[in-house]
């Protein structure tokens, strides 16, 4: 777990906390270093393209075209993951479709500023 965003339990009884803040940031900064030294690896072990295989270049085209927008939709699934797991929004709705009797329930813009529900309104965080 982050050591860092460690919480104290306010008894002994009660399970040690960790920020869900922390935890994304932690689980963000981890996803950019991982993708950096992906990237280093195959810049090192394929400098420059074939350029006598247009098929292998036009195929690749298409790749980098689907590669940002794929690689948008993991991180941040993978980072809701993480609010999901510090708020454990994974507990508060055992249901599957529907989440209780609702498919939507009605307490997901309860907080204010309406920004904190997706951060920290455990109902908003499951949904999303």
């Amino acid at each position: 777990m982050v050591k860092s965003g460690l919480e104290e339990p306010a008894s002994e009884y009660a399970q040690p906390r960790v920020s869900p803040y922390l935890f994304a940031a932690h689980l963000t900064s981890a996803f950019v270093i991982y993708s950096g030294l992906f990237w280093t690896a195959l810049s090192v072990v394929m400098p420059e393209p074939p350029t006598e295989s247009l098929a292998w270049v036009r195929g690749a085209e298409k790749v980098k075209k689907l590669a940002l927008p794929v690689s948008l939709i993991v991180g941040i699934t993978a980072i809701s993951g993480a609010f999901v797991a510090g708020n454990d929004a994974g507990h508060a709705f055992n249901t599957f479709p529907k989440m209780g009797d609702a498919w939507i329930p009605d307490d997901i813009f309860d907080l204010k500023p309406v920004i904190h529900n997706f951060f920290e309104n455990t109902s908003a965080v499951q949904v999303i």
